[in-house]
């Protein structure tokens, strides 16, 4: 699979936040490109540096004229193509971050983005996943047909909250046998979290676990900012969503474990790495969601 760079203006920086939003995004006919499912798309600001990258889930549409879209553009016609994406990772604006002409010369795009969409040479796609932090976690773009399926349904299919907790039932099963055969996994969380578990500080490297937050389902779910380096018990109480944790680095407990040594975990302050490898705010607040009895904001 393949990897872009996209150009943002700087005229309308929202843009990228709209991208994650409404899960798509739209091409000029001049600047269409032939993106693949799977194919990895990394977004650059005008005047700033990287913001992030999504996955494609389904392939390039043709749009109808007057298709409604949410950017701030006074030709709506120029935008004549739409792609699905998935939210993948997102690069804080506090880490420093190289140069365009850095970037052109390590990926071996044009060194202007005035000509749409560039595509990554495979020399200098290491290097440009390293820089959105995402290399590590030996997280891979290359979908499976059922993937790619699943992709689309969870990121951008609408489902009810009941649908959504039977899922989730159904997958807590698959998701606790799977956790142990993720090494690459396991091995990039062990580094970013400095071998101690998130919640606990325990640092008995044999009983800790990599923890997805938004559930596996597949190589592509294993990034990083989508995991968590957890005690194995904190673990299991964690994909049965009696224990999680909010975007500010939280640590809520359900009120099911009241009675249990688990209470004493409520309210503490998670470990969490700083920079390209936090977890996801996203990611978390999906998993804070699916905690029915959760009552702060996440």
């Amino acid at each position: 699979m393949a990897t872009w760079i996209l150009g943002i203006d700087r005229e309308n920086p929202e843009h990228w936040q709209l991208a994650k939003e409404h899960g798509f995004w739209d091409v000029t006919a001049p600047s269409r490109r032939d993106f693949a499912v799977g194919d990895r798309l990394c977004f650059w600001q005008a005047g700033k540096s990287l913001l992030g990258s999504v996955i494609v889930t389904r392939a390039i549409d043709e749009l109808p004229l007057g298709t409604p879209a949410p950017w701030n553009i006074d030709d709506v016609k120029r935008d004549a193509y739409r792609f699905r994406v998935w939210f993948d990772t997102e690069v804080p604006e506090a880490v420093g971050q190289p140069k365009w002409a850095v970037l052109a010369a390590a990926t071996g795009v044009a060194s202007t983005l005035n000509l749409g969409p560039q595509r990554v040479q495979p020399s200098g796609e290491r290097w440009l996943l390293l820089e959105l932090g995402v290399a590590a976690s030996g997280a891979s773009t290359d979908l499976s047909a059922a993937a790619r399926e699943e992709a689309r349904d969870y990121w951008h299919e609408e489902e009810s909250e009941s649908a959504l907790e039977e899922d989730l039932r159904q997958r807590i099963e698959v998701t606790i046998a799977l956790r142990r055969g993720q090494p690459q996994f396991r091995r990039a969380l062990l580094e970013a979290y400095g071998q101690a578990c998130a919640v606990t500080g325990t640092a008995v490297e044999s009983i800790l676990e990599a923890a997805h937050i938004v559930p596996y389902r597949g190589d592509y779910t294993n990034a990083v900012r989508n995991g968590l380096l957890l005690r194995a018990d904190i673990h299991t109480l964690f994909d049965l969503h009696l224990i999680t944790i909010t975007g500010d680095g939280t640590v809520h407990v359900s009120p099911a474990l009241v009675a249990s040594e688990y209470v004493a975990l409520h309210g503490t302050r998670a470990r969490l790495p700083k920079g390209l490898a936090r977890p996801s705010t996203r990611s978390l607040e999906n998993h804070n969601k699916m905690c029915g009895w959760l009552t702060v904001s996440a």
